[in-house]
C-alpha cells in the first residue's frame, strides 16, 4: 500500500522550536515580517520536494513511508543549514531569506554544505584511529567509526558495528560533534609531544578527552609544566581552591590561548562550558578528595 503523504506530520518537522528555521518562521509571524500563512508556502514546498525524493527513491512501485519520512528530513536539515550560512545566524537576514520564497536555493545551498560537511567528517573518521593524539580522544572513537562508514550523497551511514542496521546521518547536529573533536585535537597537538607521551604511560591505557583536561585544569591552577599529576601536585591544588585561590575564569583564560585560531565559535564556547563543568564538579569533590580524579604519578 502506498503511505499517503496526510499520513507524514509535515508540521513537526517544520515548526521546531529548537531549530533556527522554525525559530525565523514564528519571529516573521509575530512580528508581521511575514504573511501569517508563511508556513503554509513552505509547508507546500517540502510536500513537493518530499514527494519528488520519494519517487526517485522508491524500491517498489508504492512510494513507502520511510522513504518520505526521509525525504522530509533531508530537506529540512539542507534548509536548516542553508538558513544558517546564509544569513550568519542573524534573525532579521534569516527572515528576509525566507520572504524571498527562494526555498529551493536555500535547500541546494545546504545540500552543498552538507556535502563537504560529511566529506570532511568521513575524511577525519578514516584519519582518527592513525592518530597519535586518538589515545586521549576514546570518547570520540566511536562517532568518528560512523562518519567513516557514511557516504556523504546519500548521507547513509553503514557501520558494520550498528546493530539497527543502516542509519541515515544528521549533518547538521554530528558537524557539531566533529567540530568539538577538531577542537580538541588541535588543543592535544599544541601540547610537547614529551608531555602528551608521559601522560599516556602514566595513565597506561587509552582514555576520554575528560581525563586530560581534569590535569590540564590543575596544571594550570597550580602553574606547572607537567601534564602528569604528582600527589603533591594535588595537595596544592586542593588548598587553593579551599582559599580561594584559583577560579575556572582563570584556566579557561589560558586555555582560550591555546585554541585561539579555532574557526568555530560555537564550538569554542562549548569547550569553555565543558571547563566550567570540570571545574565546578572538582570543586564539589574537594572535601572528599580529589586523589582519583586524576592521572598521577606513582612512586
Amino acid at each position: 500500500m502506498n503511505s499517503s503523504l496526510s499520513t507524514i506530520d509535515i508540521g513537526q518537522f517544520l515548526i521546531d522550536e529548537h531549530s533556527f528555521l522554525g525559530q525565523t518562521i514564528k519571529l516573521g509571524i509575530d512580528y508581521d515580517l511575514l504573511p501569517p500563512n508563511a508556513d503554509d508556502a513552505l509547508r507546500m514546498y517540502l510536500q513537493s520536494r518530499t514527494m519528488a525524493f520519494g519517487q526517485r527513491n522508491r524500491t517498489g512501485i508504492a512510494i513507502g513511508r520511510e522513504e518520505m519520512e526521509q525525504g522530509v528530513f533531508q530537506t529540512t536539515v539542507c534548509l536548516e543549514i542553508g538558513l544558517l550560512d546564509l544569513s550568519e545566524g542573524d534573525a532579521n537576514r534569516a527572515v528576509e531569506q525566507v520572504a524571498s520564497g527562494d526555498f529551493e536555493g536555500l535547500r541546494k545551498h545546504g545540500w552543498e554544505l552538507a556535502f563537504f560537511r560529511l566529506k570532511e567528517m568521513q575524511d577525519e573518521g578514516n584519519l582518527f584511529p592513525k592518530r597519535r593524539e586518538s589515545a586521549f580522544l576514546q570518547d570520540y572513537s566511536d562517532q568518528a567509526r560512523r562518519w567513516a562508514y557514511t557516504a556523504p550523497e546519500t548521507w547513509l551511514c553503514t557501520d558494520p558495528e550498528d546493530e539497527d542496521g543502516p542509519t541515515i546521518a544528521n549533518p547538521l547536529k554530528t558537524y557539531e560533534a566533529y567540530q568539538d573533536l577538531s577542537l580538541r585535537v588541535r588543543l592535544l597537538k599544541s601540547l610537547p609531544s614529551e608531555v602528551l607521551k608521559r601522560f599516556g604511560s602514566a595513565a597506561g591505557t587509552k582514555g576520554p578527552f575528560g581525563e586530560v583536561l581534569r590535569n590540564m585544569i590543575l596544571s594550570l591552577s597550580i602553574g606547572s609544566d607537567h601534564l602528569v599529576a604528582t600527589l603533591d601536585y594535588v595537595a596544592t591544588f586542593v588548598g587553593l581552591l579551599g582559599e580561594d585561590g584559583v577560579s575556572d575564569g582563570g584556566v579557561v583564560a589560558l586555555l582560550r590561548k591555546q585554541i585561539a585560531e579555532h574557526e568555530d565559535a560555537a564550538a569554542v564556547e562549548r569547550f569553555v562550558s565543558e571547563v566550567r563543568d570540570e571545574f565546578r564538579d572538582l570543586l564539589a569533590l574537594a572535601d572528599v578528595g580529589l586523589d582519583e580524579q586524576f592521572v598521577v604519578l606513582n612512586g
